[in-house]
This record gives C-alpha cells, structure tokens and sequence, in this order.
C-alpha cells in the first residue's frame, strides 16, 4: 500500500487524512526524519509558508533530498515552500517545482473569496498566485487564465 505523508508542522494538515485514504493509501503525519523515510509521497498542506520555514529548520528533516527523489503536491503555502522563485515579498524555499508564485497575491486576509474553476468551488484565501510555469510543468486548471 502506497503511503502518501502530510506535512504536519503546521497548517490544515489533518484535513487531508480522508482524502488520502478515500484513494487508497496510508496517511501519515510527517513531522520528523522517521516518519518522512516511510512515505512514497509527500503533500504540503495549506498554512503560513514563513512559519512553516521556521519550523522546518528547527527539525533532524532533509525535506530537500526528499523533494528531489520523491513525488510531492504543494497546496497553497505548499505551493510556496515547492516553487523555485518566490515574491510577494520574496522568501526562502526549497525550489523543486519550476514555478514562480507570488505570495498573498489574491489580497489579505479579507479579501478572501471562492470561485469555480472546471466545475469545482475553489477558495482563494491569501492563495498564492502562480505567475510562471517551467517547460516541465503541466497546468491542470486555471483562473483567469492563471494556473
């Protein structure tokens, strides 16, 4: 059986668990070394990606190697912690998706706002906004035509 790990440093890592397992895989939480080394594949959840940095350092985990050698899914902060260029402002991350995402694009906090995009309600909450993609990257969906 597939184990699909989540991230679980901070952020809405939990809300993953029945999505996981809906598909077939084992879930875990992954807040250390041991429990990365048994994951196939890793998901970033959504939260504050600079908390996330924060935390992340302070932890015996090579997040790095894992992202080079395994299959990893970026969502909202995810995305940002994922993405080689990072502005809005710039910060830190570990640079193994070729995308460029601009930070708290869709506006603040109060700004929040849903959408549908292919058919499916989206929430856009302090999202960040994916201003470029790499030739390797494929974009599934878009909103006014940003992936």
């Amino acid at each position: 059986m597939t184990t699909v790990g989540v991230l679980a440093v901070q952020g809405a890592f939990a809300l993953h668990r029945p999505h996981v397992e809906a598909a077939g895989a084992r879930y875990l939480e992954v807040a250390g070394a041991a429990a990365l080394e048994r994951c196939d594949a890793l998901i970033l959840p959504g939260g504050e990606s600079g908390a996330m940095l924060k935390l992340l350092a302070g932890l015996p985990l090579d997040l790095a190697v894992f992202l080079r050698e395994r299959p990893a899914w970026g969502i909202c902060a995810g995305a940002i912690l994922l993405a080689r260029a990072v502005t809005g402002p710039a910060q830190a991350s570990y640079g193994a998706l070729d995308i460029a995402v601009a930070r708290n694009a869709y506006g603040r906090q109060r700004d929040s706002a849903t959408a549908r995009v292919d058919g499916y309600e989206v929430a856009l909450i302090r999202a960040p906004k994916i201003t470029a993609v790499g030739p390797g990257v494929a974009v599934r969906a878009a909103l006014g035509g940003a992936p």
